[in-house]
């Protein structure tokens, strides 16, 4: 029985992995300039979704501004591999985001405030028709979905300097499944699961600054706290048909642990010459504190089990990440190109890294976009990203009963596209 529980706490934890532009569980950017500049926007911030990178930026509203924006992602080469002969792609390999957002400057007061709205994160992965080491073909997934509802103020305390803050309602929604139609109990114990409507709710501050060094050069920072997210409600299936007690369901499952790290982000941006400007971030996000150990908790089960209850204490061991973003925007005359690339460390380590969290593993994104100022205070913004691909070969202890050693590798291309007016 032990096996099977800690299959069990590996399915869950491994959940939280969305399939878009990463940093860990982060997505590089909001909005296609932010994007278009490979995350680079600190020191930039200067549509509504300043209110996710850094709300100073909001004090540049001119009076009124609004956008909304999409993203698609596609898994150009998304796979998994293992001891047992495994070799598929994930199945969703499309994955949607989007985002809205609203500000209005005060008359004379020098205060800007604003609303938005985001998807944080999106589906994680999904492989049907995997072989276990049971003898049986089955499915892995995870759907995660984290969003951001964030009312924020910004205020100009000087022509040189503005600051401002958010505080958002972070809320998710989780559902997986580990093996569900797989049940054994040699040559150790496996029961597949499959959970349901688990959800979760905090609280989120972000706090920013940009200060004009002179007229060329802008200095920022941001710092965010750890927003800690336990997933409950929800319930358990866990197929114990080899045990003789058929498909049991746990009414009161939920994980704890779960956390948005703490971030700290340092940018400058220069105008270096006529229409060109030149944009720099580095951030460090603390995932060793927000993804350390989970706690998995099911109970209540509405029939005989082999188990009244389960407890599951795994370590994630989750590294710090640090990020370098640079990007540039160059305006002629009402068209502006944007470009940018996205380095850092992959937080996962090879010994806790499972096929549903390979999406973390992203170390290099190049990007590109253009923008279009129409009549009327409209702009019209598209680009395009590139994860770069990435493989890690590893063995993780929790994976051997069912999948042996493993190898993950990824490969993205995003597309977005962004409405706005200012007036």
């Amino acid at each position: 029985m032990a096996a099977s529980r800690h299959a069990l706490g590996l399915a869950l934890l491994a959940a939280a992995a969305q399939a878009w532009a990463n940093n860990g569980l982060l997505f590089i950017g909001f909005g296609s300039e932010s994007l278009g500049m490979g995350g680079a926007d600190v020191a930039v911030a200067r549509d509504t979704t300043a209110l996710n990178s850094n709300p100073a930026g909001l004090a540049q509203t001119r009076r009124v501004a609004m956008d909304a924006y999409g993203t698609l992602t596609y898994a150009v080469d998304v796979r998994h591999r293992d001891a047992l002969g495994n070799d598929l792609g994930v199945s969703d390999r499309f994955t949607p985001t989007l985002g809205i957002g609203y500000a209005q400057r005060a008359e004379r007061a020098g205060l800007t405030w604003g609303v938005g709205f985001f998807v944080q994160g999106g589906a994680g992965n999904k492989f049907e028709n995997l072989a276990t080491a049971a003898g049986t073909r089955d499915e892995l997934s995870a759907a995660l979905a984290i969003f951001k509802l964030a009312p924020g103020l910004a205020y100009e305390l000087s022509e040189r300097l503005r600051i401002g803050a958010s505080v958002a309602l972070v809320f998710g929604t989780l559902e997986q499944k580990l093996f569900p139609a797989t049940s054994t109990l040699a040559p150790a114990p496996f029961f597949g699961v499959e959970v349901e409507g688990l959800q979760a709710s905090g609280l989120n501050a972000r706090l920013g600054l940009q200060a004009l060094a002179s007229e060329r050069l802008t200095l920022a920072a941001t710092y965010s706290p750890k927003t800690r997210l336990d997933f409950e409600g929800g319930t358990l299936r866990s197929n114990q048909t080899a045990a003789g007690f058929g498909v049991v369901t746990y009414r009161d499952a939920r994980i704890e642990g779960f956390a948005l790290p703490r971030e700290l982000a340092l940018g400058a941006a220069w105008k270096a010459g006529p229409g060109l400007l030149i944009s720099a971030k580095l951030a460090w996000l603390d995932w060793n504190d927000a993804l350390d150990r989970q706690t998995l908790l099911a109970s209540d089960p509405a029939g005989p089990a082999a188990a009244a209850s389960i407890r599951r204490d795994s370590p994630l061991d989750w590294n710090s990440q640090r990020v370098l973003a640079l990007g540039f925007a160059y305006t002629s005359d009402a068209t502006t190109f944007y470009g940018g690339v996205n380095l850092a460390n992959s937080p996962v380590p090879p010994q806790t890294l499972t096929p549903l969290l390979s999406p973390a593993i992203a170390r290099k994104h190049l990007t590109a976009g253009v923008s279009r100022l129409l009549a009327g205070g409209w702009r019209l913004s598209a680009g395009v990203l590139h994860v770069l691909p990435e493989r890690v070969v590893y063995t993780n202890a929790a994976l051997q009963p069912m999948l042996g050693s493993s190898e993950e590798r990824i490969e993205y291309l995003g597309f977005n596209a962004m409405i706005g007016r200012s007036w």
